[in-house]
């Protein structure tokens, strides 16, 4: 496993205890990571981990927080100050992983604002990179054979 998969899963279960490990399981699947990177991370068995996944419900795999943000429906009410600001309660910042002076990315959607993390916003870049890009092709190999071809045509 790469080391910034690694690190990447490290950030999504910080704070979490080591057990039990399949609330972290949950997490990663949520997460969008593969099933056979998150048994490598875990050390466990891939059909733990399918085991463990298959009991995740469809509300809680497109649930912004973690299992730890409150329930039943995820959804929060907070307060708008006078100044326009807006506390985030630190149970949604912990599952999200964020630290003070941390970022966070935000976009409006049919009058919804969506906060998420750097990190959060990368994975699903990749996400939607992958369907166009196939597993073991590297672009910027390709740019720089291309380029290479390129001059040498120039030099004749």
């Amino acid at each position: 496993m790469e080391l910034k998969m690694r690190e990447e899963m490290q950030r999504a279960v910080a704070g979490m205890p080591a057990t039990p490990k399949s609330e972290r399981i949950r997490r990663l699947k949520r997460a969008g990571f593969k099933q056979a990177n998150i048994a490598r991370f875990e050390g466990v068995r891939d059909q733990y981990v399918s085991t463990i996944a298959s009991r995740i419900t469809p509300s809680s795999k497109t649930a912004l927080a973690a299992d730890d943000a409150p329930a039943p429906s995820r959804r929060l009410e907070l307060a708008l100050a006078p100044d326009g600001r807006i506390v985030i309660p630190a149970q949604v910042r912990e599952a999200m992983g964020l630290k003070e002076g941390g970022k966070l990315f935000g976009r409006l959607d049919d009058g919804e604002l969506r906060l998420f993390t750097p990190e959060t916003g990368a994975r699903k870049l990749r996400a939607i990179v992958r369907k166009f890009v196939p597993e073991g092709v590297s672009l910027s190999e390709e740019l720089i054979r291309d380029r290479r071809a390129e001059a040498e045509r120039e030099n004749g």
